[in-house]
């Protein structure tokens, strides 16, 4: 501020600080804030773990992300595959049912066919390999699972399908097929 400026500051009636200061709107602002050590360092602090928490948020995610994605490449891939052995070995494939683990990085695909004893054997090998190309490619623990109904297509109890069998274990599915097993041997 040059010397002329401060005289004409100087001499007038309503002189303030604020004409001195013309980024601060008062003095008062200079005081606003940490006013000791303690006070800076708890402030620094604070700020930091805001920050972190943020970066943390922020890792958590991108980690989900990336998960999701590799899941779901690794369920249409595990599709692919199905596909691909289902046409390989003539198999009519009629329902199928697959569940992401994500604490185990692992995937379970369980499927219903129908197909003969001989191809049932290539589907088989099929899905072995696959299992391995999964684990070794992916480091993804693929395991699946099949029944063939060709013979026997009322054995299979398809509303035990639904409720996520095998992967999860429906209460009231179990006791009734002990109900159900109970009877069936008393009458024999």
């Amino acid at each position: 501020m040059s010397t002329n400026r401060l005289k004409t500051l100087l001499q007038k009636d309503h002189f303030s600080f604020t004409d001195l200061l013309p980024h601060s709107k008062s003095v008062e602002s200079f005081f606003e804030g940490p006013q000791t050590y303690e006070d800076l360092l708890r402030g620094a602090l604070e700020k930091g773990r805001q920050q972190g928490a943020k970066e943390a948020i922020e890792k958590i995610a991108k980690d989900i992300q990336s998960r999701l994605e590799k899941y779901i490449e690794a369920l249409l891939g595990i599709g692919g595959i199905i596909k691909f052995a289902a046409e390989e070995s003539n198999i009519e494939v009629k329902q199928v049912r697959a569940k992401v683990c994500f604490d185990s990085g692992s995937i379970n695909a369980f499927f219903v066919i129908t197909t003969s004893f001989e191809n049932e054997v290539k589907f088989s090998k099929l899905l072995d390999e696959a299992e391995r190309l999964f684990l070794q490619e992916e480091n993804l623990l693929a395991e699946t699972s099949f029944v063939n109904v060709k013979e026997n297509e009322q054995s299979i109890d398809y509303s035990a399908v639904k409720n996520d069998y095998p992967f999860s274990l429906n209460v009231e599915n179990v006791v009734h097929a002990i109900k159900q097993s109970a009877s069936s041997t008393s009458k024999s």
